[in-house]
C-alpha cells in the first residue's frame, strides 16, 4: 500500500465519490497537503487510517500497516499520557525491558521508538544499536528524568530531559511518524 494517496485512490478506498473526498480535505476534516504548483491533493495514508476511526468507518485492510510507536521502559504515568494524546493516531506498544523491546520491535516494526535512558545504558545502546541496523530504521527519541546520563545526541532524533511535557512529546513523535509516512 502507498504511504501517500490521491484523492481518487482515498474515494475508492472509503467507496465514495472523489468530489466527497475532496469536500472532506477542504474542510480540513481529513488532513493532507498540495505539493507546490500542482492542483493534485495528497493524504498520508496514516491521516487517512486517523480520519477513518475518528467517524467509525472500516479500515479496508488499512490497519494492517498502521504507524506504531515503541514506548520502552517508560514510567506509568508518561506511558499512559501518551497513549491517550495519541491514541487513535498511532498504535502504542509499550515493553519494560530492552529484550521485550528487541522482540515486540520485530515484529511490530515501529515507525518511532521512545526510549526511557533511566532504565540503563547497556539496555538503550542495545536497542538503538539493533533499531539502527534493521531495514526500516525507526526514529528514535530518547527521555531521561536526569540529565547526568551520558549519551550521544547524534543517535536520536531528539532528547527530552525531566520534566517535560507530554503533549510536546506526542506532536514530536506525530511529526516524525508522518515524516517516515511521507511522499513513497
Amino acid at each position: 500500500m502507498r504511504r501517500v494517496l490521491s484523492i481518487p485512490q482515498v474515494a475508492q478506498i472509503c467507496n465514495v465519490a472523489p468530489p466527497t473526498v475532496g469536500k472532506w480535505f477542504n474542510a480540513g476534516r481529513l488532513k493532507g497537503y498540495l505539493r507546490p504548483g500542482s492542483p493534485v491533493r495528497y493524504i498520508p495514508r496514516v491521516q487517512l487510517i486517523v480520519f477513518l476511526k475518528e467517524h467509525g468507518m472500516p479500515l479496508c485492510g488499512l490497519e494492517e500497516e498502521s504507524p506504531s510507536v515503541l514506548l520502552v521502559g517508560t514510567v506509568e504515568p508518561v506511558t499512559t499520557e501518551l497513549k491517550t494524546l495519541l491514541g487513535s493516531y498511532v498504535e502504542v506498544c509499550h515493553t519494560a525491558s530492552a529484550f521485550e523491546a528487541g522482540w515486540v520491535a520485530e515484529t511490530t516494526k515501529p515507525k518511532c521508538i521512545v526510549i526511557d535512558l533511566d532504565q540503563g545504558a547497556l539496555s538503550a545502546t542495545s536497542i538503538v544499536r539493533r533499531a539502527k541496523s534493521s531495514k526500516t530504521r525507526p526514529s528514535l527519541i530518547a527521555v531521561a528524568r536526569s540529565r547526568s546520563i551520558a549519551l550521544n545526541p547524534s543517535l536520536f532524533n531528539d532528547v527530552f530531559f525531566a520534566p517535560f511535557d507530554c503533549a510536546l512529546l506526542a506532536t514530536r513523535i506525530r511529526t516524525l511518524v508522518e515524516r517516515k509516512e511521507g511522499p513513497a
